[in-house]
């Protein structure tokens, strides 16, 4: 089939200018050519006959004057010479008839045979002599005219032929090539036209010049350029739509963008938005003004080059962990991090950081940055804490003394109780032990708020735990007509935490089981253990909670809204003190319950067996940072000896003999822990860890407290030691390891009345160590005498220490071969503790490396 379209075009465009060379260049030519040679050839015959004819006639004449000469003078020799003649006639005669057999023309030849008849017939008249003898000139010369006619009439036809075939070699050959180049110009502009118009079309839709509006001429066509050029004017209709759609939409864009630039300039907030680089994409004013620069002189630069400008305004203490913390934010694309960290310049304030990784359309560009000014809040917050904190102290003590006042009266030690008395007391009781574990639950929320709950870590075992727990709640299960168990396996693993805190978690969760859960329930409590963790669940037949409160159970003060709850009361704390205990401990908290079943509240915590490997990474040897300790000691032998043994474990050291000393180097060194002994005759070692905590510029400085004891040229550790809040009194007896012979080795008490009130309440081995009372450290001496006291309570908020100290020595050189515990109550908080934990055995001085990077990782 022919092609249509362009293509057909193109075919014309080749085939008919082909055509046209073919046939106006060399068919016409060659045509031409042999017509011109055609008449060329006739003409030049013609001329070649007329020259015949000339010598022909020339022949004749010969002949005709010898015979006019033989006639005359009769001479022999003119018959000879007319002999001749005629042979050269006949000759040439014979010539023009071979002539005439190539050139065929009937009528001349006839006329030549007629003239030759003639001259024959005058030959032979003339050579008899005959009278009738007439000349044969005028017969040749008509002949002749007629040959001259005959060329003539062919001569115009030669120069026309020979015209022509000069045409034909030049003209119609360049003719035909111009007339080729035409036409396939013409039949190449109905396509490249087109498609120039096209071409500018799409430039100027490229530019945006060109709109959609009447289809051209050339769109009208009934081809592929018709067709491109309806698609063309399809597709300006639809970008034009899309432009104005576009700009709309742009239009929407640039005013949303200037009411979130509007926003941003206005808010409150430092905002900055960085790239996957970490090149600052956006900063908002107030992002540049906290750091005292320039939105601009920010604005594009990478954070590893304008990072460390702005972490150096960070209060010094904090610039390397904030360093190290928005590192780690940075490199991990997918963390949401909150940090809160104190700007030192261009003016003092407390900035909470939040960061979150930005994406768009599940690809990330990059990451945002919020920096809000928390310092009014902070402030409030502490001076709430604080508030909270002081009133607490404030009630818990004369709480104590009733607590205990009321615990003596019911022991019937002062005097037989009538039962209205008992059953009075009885109340009494149970309504300041409600108070105090109100106020214990709010000094415990202060703290957690403030500087996070104080959690040791050491071995507990949580099936003795468990089994205190229930036993110290079947009487109230047992009021409530409630069934209380406990399942344990035959044996549990230990794990690495704080056993009161483990016991406070318990109790609270039983307590709630026993609150929530009707009369003839029943609640259980279940241990067991998997390969990594121990898991604990109280699982009680109650009320249930409803799925809408389930997420928000552990956030604090919430409470259910339902009549049991409002029947019951309380303050909706102890759940998240719960939360931050086990989460703190490196555990998980979690409820499943069904309205109208029950509940079971679980929580796990990982073993001792997997914590071990974590507490050996942070050795300081082979694989230990090096740490810069300051060592706080009176006397200078056992600095000497410390600084030089812990040099050599690959520690730095500085030394301070006195608190003013140790005040300065801890400002100025920023150590990575204090090492200060409790027992210091020459200043209060509790009074000191106070003055550091009041300073902003050390209160986060970790301090470790040790006790040396003197063995030949060596020192070793002397004494157990414990740290304990005074509301966790209760608890940390409970898990105070004492020597099993303790006949007859006291208690000390050193504190005021309601201390020993509370002491001779919780301690139920009176009858083998009797509790004395020291109102100050200074009674020590005076009332223990030579006794080496089993255990001593001393309540650092109150005492000066010093004189402590002294005892202590003069004990130890007394009873050199017996462990006096010590039991020390204060605020200390988590960044206080105890170098060896409590029960540990007396460890040589050159092992203290171990245990110095065990609490400094377990204080961070």
């Amino acid at each position: 089939m022919f092609p249509r379209g362009i293509a057909r075009q193109i075919v014309l465009g080749y085939v008919l200018p082909l055509i046209v060379l073919l046939v106006a260049g060399l068919l016409i030519p060659v045509f031409l050519w042999g017509f011109a040679g055609r008449y060329r050839g006739e003409f030049a015959a013609q001329k070649e006959l007329a020259s015949r004819v000339d010598v022909l006639m020339h022949a004749a004449q010969d002949v005709a004057e010898a015979e006019r000469s033989f006639q005359r003078f009769g001479a022999p020799e003119f018959r000879q010479t007319q002999s001749q003649a005629r042979r050269i006639y006949q000759d040439r005669y014979q010539e023009i008839m071979t002539w005439f057999d190539d050139h065929p023309n009937p009528a001349l030849r006839q006329e030549f045979e007629r003239v030759n008849t003639d001259f024959e017939t005058w030959d032979r008249k003339g050579f008899r002599l005959e009278r009738t003898f007439s000349p044969i000139d005028t017969t040749l010369g008509r002949l002749n005219d007629r040959v001259v006619r005959e060329r003539d009439r062919y001569e115009p036809l030669y120069l026309i032929a020979d015209t022509l075939r000069n045409v034909a070699l030049v003209i119609f050959p360049l003719g035909a090539l111009v007339s080729a180049l035409f036409i396939g110009r013409s039949i190449a502009r109905t396509i490249t036209e087109p498609l120039e118009a096209l071409v500018t079309a799409v430039e100027e839709l490229e530019r945006g010049d060109r709109v959609a509006g009447e289809l051209p001429e050339a769109g009208k066509r009934d081809d592929e350029l018709g067709e491109l050029w309806q698609a063309l004017y399809r597709m300006a209709t639809a970008v034009q739509e899309r432009e104005r759609a576009l700009e709309a939409r742009s239009e929407a864009l640039a005013t949303t963008g200037r009411r979130l630039e509007s926003v941003l300039n206005a808010t409150n907030d430092g905002i900055a938005l960085l790239s996957r680089e970490g090149r600052f994409l956006l900063v908002n004013p107030r992002f540049a003004e906290l750091f005292g620069h320039d939105q601009e002189a920010i604005e594009g630069q990478r954070f590893a080059r304008i990072g460390p400008r702005l972490l150096s305004l960070i209060k010094g203490s904090e610039q390397e962990t904030a360093r190290l913390r928005l590192r780690e934010v940075l490199r991990d694309t997918e963390r949401v991090a909150t940090e809160t960290f104190t700007l030192a310049r261009p003016y003092p304030r407390i900035l909470r950081l939040f960061s979150a990784p930005v994406r768009t359309e599940g690809t990330l560009i990059g990451r945002i940055v919020v920096l809000r000014d928390v310092t009014a809040e902070t402030e409030a917050d502490r001076l709430k804490s604080e508030f909270a904190s002081t009133v607490s102290h404030e009630l818990r003590t004369p709480l104590t003394a009733i607590h205990g006042n009321v615990a003596l009266l019911l022991s019937e030690r002062p005097g037989k109780l009538t039962d209205d008395q008992r059953e009075f007391l009885t109340l009494t009781q149970g309504s300041v032990q409600r108070l105090t574990e109100l106020i214990t639950e709010i000094l415990d929320l202060s703290k957690l708020e403030s500087s996070g709950l104080h959690l040791e870590r050491t071995s507990v075992d949580c099936g003795p735990l468990a089994q205190l727990v229930v036993k110290t709640m079947e009487e109230q299960a047992r009021t409530r007509g409630i069934e209380l168990s406990l399942s344990l396996p035959e044996k549990l693993p230990t794990v690495l935490g704080d056993a009161a805190r483990i016991s406070q978690v318990l109790m609270n969760l039983v307590s709630n089981a026993l609150k929530y859960t009707h009369t003839g329930g029943k609640v259980i409590v279940r241990l067991s253990a998997s390969e990594s963790q121990l898991t604990v669940r109280v699982a009680d037949t109650g009320i249930g909670i409803a799925p809408e409160d389930r997420g928000r159970l552990f956030a604090k003060f919430f409470r259910a809204d339902n009549s049991t709850t409002r029947s019951v009361g309380g303050t909706g704390l102890g759940l998240a003190i719960s939360k931050a205990i086990v989460e703190g401990l490196g555990g998980t908290i979690w409820v499943e319950s069904t309205p109208g079943i029950g509940s079971t509240f679980s929580f796990t915590l990982p073993l001792e067996s997997l914590a071990a490997p974590d507490e050996a990474r942070i050795a300081p040897h082979p694989h230990g940072p090096r740490r810069l300790l300051l060592l706080v000691h009176d006397q200078t032998t056992i600095l000497h000896r410390m600084n030089h043994t812990l040099s050599q474990q690959g520690m730095i050291v500085s030394a301070a003999a006195v608190p003013s000393e140790a005040l300065r180097r801890a400002r100025d060194l920023h150590p990575d822990a204090l090492l200060i002994p409790p027992f210091t005759a020459s200043f209060d070692a509790f009074q000191l860890i106070r003055n550091l905590r009041s300073d902003p510029a050390t209160e986060r400085t970790i301090v470790l407290l040790l006790a040396l004891r003197s063995v030949g040229s060596t020192y070793e550790l002397r004494d157990s030691l414990a740290l304990a809040a005074p509301e966790r009194l209760a608890s940390a007896l409970a898990q105070l390891r004492l020597e099993e012979s303790a006949r007859n080795r006291p208690v000390v008490v050193i504190g005021d009345e309601s201390l020993l009130q509370s002491v001779r309440a919780l301690w139920d081995r009176q009858d083998l160590s009797p509790v004395l009372w020291c109102r100050t450290s200074e009674e020590l001496v005076g009332r223990v005498g030579p006794l080496c006291p089993l255990l001593v309570i001393c309540d650092t908020l109150t005492q000066d220490c010093r004189a402590v100290g002294s005892f202590a020595r003069a004990n130890l050189e007394r009873h050199a071969g017996l462990r006096v515990t010590w039991l020390f109550l204060g605020d200390f908080g988590t960044r206080t503790r105890l170098l060896i934990p409590q029960g540990v055995g007396s460890v040589p001085l050159e092992q203290l490396t171990q245990h110095l990077h065990e609490a400094i990782g377990a204080a961070l």
